[in-house]
């Protein structure tokens, strides 16, 4: 899931013009996944833009994560141990 969050927001955080210090910021804070704190000092729409953003690719990395969980499940049930 982390992978595919933070794959998801660096494609995302490319698209939306911000300083190095505010992407700087975001990278420290990217282990907290969808709790991350924007940095003081960005104006409100591009604040509102970066929210929405994380919590896009946080909801991204969730069903990915979830698919790929539900699939081993399915694989294992799908498995016979020589017993059948």
């Amino acid at each position: 899931m982390f992978h595919s969050f933070n794959a998801c927001l660096d494609q995302s955080l490319n698209q939306i013009p911000d300083s190095p210090e505010i992407r700087r910021a975001l990278g420290t804070e990217r282990i907290k996944l969808a709790a991350m704190k924007i940095p003081p000092g960005v104006n409100d729409e591009t604040h509102a833009t970066i929210r929405q953003t994380i919590d896009e690719c946080f909801v991204f990395g969730f069903r990915r994560g979830t698919l790929i969980g539900a699939a081993l499940a399915l694989a294992s049930s799908l498995y016979r141990d020589g017993d059948g």
